[in-house]
């Protein structure tokens, strides 16, 4: 049930008796001297929680757990989101945590490390920090050229992904994914810089290969990448 919008609390103070009130020969206040009272208001509307209307919703709520056909009511989702949150009270994957620890975790460590050192050194004299072509520089398409746009940064994602696998950091992840987007924006200023150095052939080369970082394979194996049905017409 609700109570007021704004509940009214005592708090005590504590005073001296009527008597004497001077600071200096005043005796200390003793048990029963305690006692003005003042109020003061909370600017929120407060509402008690009641068990007994829960357990009276209870039949309610059971018959909405079995509403439904099954299959069609998004179950795959409450239990990748339960599964989840039990992964994040846990601190670990149970069953899984070893194997992702023993092997996802270096592979993606070494393979992007690989990754980037082949990528960098292919590109030869042409390498450079910056995000804007040299004079120099030519226009690869092939090789992991060939999969994605961006290998230098998919492999340097790759390799914090791992580390951060191995080393159980969750600091390290949540900045991985940071990184994400700083490489998503470098990227964006860097291909800006392409098109106008390569002109036609590097537009060419962002519609033959469509992935900045992951393959177009892996993106649209990303189920919020799929095409999404539109319910037939009634």
């Amino acid at each position: 049930r609700n109570v007021p919008y704004y509940k009214k609390f005592v708090v005590l103070k504590s005073t001296l008796q009527d008597g004497d009130k001077s600071a200096n020969t005043s005796p200390a206040p003793k048990g029963g001297d305690i006692i003005k009272s003042e109020t003061f208001e909370w600017p929120v509307e407060i509402k008690e929680f009641d068990f007994s209307e829960l357990v009276k919703n209870f039949e309610s709520i059971r018959k909405n757990v079995l509403q439904g056909t099954m299959g069609t009511r998004g179950e795959v989702y409450v239990a990748l989101q339960a599964g989840l949150v039990l992964c994040i009270l846990l601190g670990t994957i149970p069953f899984l945590g070893k194997i992702l620890f023993a092997i996802l975790g270096p592979s993606l460590l070494l393979g992007g490390l690989a990754v980037s050192f082949f990528t960098a050194t292919r590109l030869g004299q042409a390498l450079s920090p910056w995000p804007v072509p040299t004079d120099n520089a030519k226009l690869f398409t092939d090789g992991f050229y060939g999969l994605v746009r961006h290998p230098i940064y998919a492999g340097l994602l790759a390799a914090c992904t791992g580390l951060s696998i191995i080393t159980e950091s969750a600091v390290r992840l949540a900045l991985t994914i940071a990184l994400l987007y700083l490489l998503e924006l470098k990227a964006n200023f860097e291909e800006k810089a392409l098109v106008e150095k390569y002109g036609v052939a590097y537009q060419d080369y962002q519609t033959s290969v469509p992935g900045k970082f992951f393959p177009q394979s892996v993106s649209e194996a990303l189920p919020w990448n799929k095409p999404k049905s539109l319910p037939p017409a009634k």
